[in-house]
């Protein structure tokens, strides 16, 4: 049985300030969208796209020395890896994503994880 976990609000709070994101996506998409996920939606995999990711994983990785892990996330991941297979869907960036595991010695028990960069819009 798989057992999916997202990182930032779950596992973890990253302190990431998104004003200056949404002002940056905001310039991009020429006042059509302000937030990250509607940015997503509209611009993945575009020139725009990298270039806000770029901007984004730089204040993910500044933040992960800061980051806050959520009450005993650690322990309960660890535990559920005895009992399940582990995966991590998160909307961080691979290199975010990997280190926060790495800071937390979750490298080792998660069978699989989807990041960002692997994102892709499925209509149901």
């Amino acid at each position: 049985m798989l057992l999916v976990f997202d990182l930032d609000g779950t596992l973890v709070s990253l302190p990431i300030d998104w004003k200056p994101v949404e002002d940056a996506i905001y310039k991009v998409s020429r006042g059509t969208t302000r937030f990250f996920l509607g940015f997503l939606a509209n611009f993945y995999g575009s020139k725009e796209f990298w270039d806000i990711h770029q901007m984004v994983e730089e204040l993910e990785m500044r933040a992960i020395d800061r980051l806050t892990v959520l009450d005993n996330a650690v322990e309960i991941v660890k535990y559920a890896s005895t009992r399940f297979t582990i995966a991590i869907a998160t909307m961080q960036s691979r290199r975010a994503c990997i280190t926060v595991l790495e800071k937390l010695g979750l490298t080792s028990i998660g069978n699989a994880i989807t990041t960002r960069e692997d994102m892709s819009l499925i209509h149901i």
